[in-house]
């Protein structure tokens, strides 16, 4: 079993689910156990001397495997990634401050395009629902003579073959990166951000190419924040303002590319309508009522 998951430290689900059945044990004592054998591997594999010889580690060589591909080739590689698992639409809950449903969001009314649906829209998330809940980048794993991504096999058994390996593990979201453009060497001084701070995300517009002390510094960002009119007996809530995060270029979202800001909104209720007050009135008033002739019955 230790030797299974060192050779492949991040399974996809068939291969976990063929775990399952040699061993007989449950999903979650193999995602403890392989949680415990990655880390050992990940200290093992920093640096380690074989002959004489420096090994890299996987990481190393999934940069070299993205740096031989073409664009064109990447953006293949990505549409079967994405065929083989199922990617759902999330926004993560933390998000939204205060608490705001995906539903109370839509329903806003704003000016268009800039309503309730488009900030919903923005701030969903592209993931599939195990990697969207977990605490690590999400990884694909390529084999060597790979027949499922044979429309790059050639560079796959190259990379295997230049690493001294089987396979080769690479980021997803560095994959989203390169249908984009030809990347650099990935380190502090560039790195691959999620502007939406979740890690299973590959929405390609929440992934961006920034320095290291950009990407701390969003860590902290309370993201866009909108005016909010409240909603009245008549009408939905409406959004009167958005206003950027402090890493847009302008105080204004209308105006700026969404990839400036931090995938993260809080809100601001900007005022009540009379409308709105009279309504919390006539309900207060009708409330005490009820009390008042409640009290009158039981005395």
């Amino acid at each position: 079993m230790k030797k299974r998951i060192a050779k492949n430290p991040y399974p996809i689900r068939a291969d976990e689910e063929q775990m399952m059945a040699d061993t007989g044990l449950s999903l979650d004592v193999i995602n403890i156990k392989i949680k415990r054998i990655r880390t050992q591997s990940k200290k093992e594999k920093m640096m380690v001397t074989l002959e004489g010889k420096e090994v890299k580690d996987e990481r190393g060589a999934g940069q070299y495997f993205l740096s031989i591909i073409s664009t064109n080739n990447a953006i293949k590689l990505y549409n079967i990634m994405m065929k083989r698992d199922n990617y759902e639409e999330f926004i993560n809950d933390q998000h939204i401050k205060p608490e705001l449903s995906k539903e109370q969001l839509e329903i806003m009314t704003g000016s268009k395009p800039h309503d309730g649906s488009y900030f919903a829209k923005w701030l969903s998330c592209l993931a599939t629902k195990q990697e969207f809940l977990s605490v690590h980048d999400a990884l694909i794993t390529l084999w060597r003579n790979s027949q499922v991504y044979s429309v790059v096999k050639e560079q796959i058994n190259q990379t295997c073959k230049e690493y001294n390996t089987r396979s080769i593990s690479i980021l997803k979201h560095h994959i989203v990166l390169r249908t984009k453009e030809n990347l650099p060497v990935l380190s502090t001084r560039a790195q691959g951000s999620h502007l939406c701070d979740s890690n299973g995300c590959v929405l390609k517009e929440h992934i961006v190419l920034e320095s290291y002390e950009m990407n701390i510094s969003r860590r902290d960002c309370e993201g866009m924040i909108l005016s909010i009119i409240p909603a009245t007996t008549k009408s939905p809530p409406h959004i009167k303002m958005a206003t950027s995060c402090r890493h847009g270029v302008s105080s204004y979202i209308y105006s700026l590319p969404s990839k400036t800001f931090r995938i993260k909104l809080c809100y601001v209720l900007a005022h009540f309508s009379i409308e709105f007050k009279r309504c919390v009135i006539n309900q207060s008033t009708a409330l005490f009522t009820r009390m008042d002739h409640l009290l009158t019955i039981l005395q």
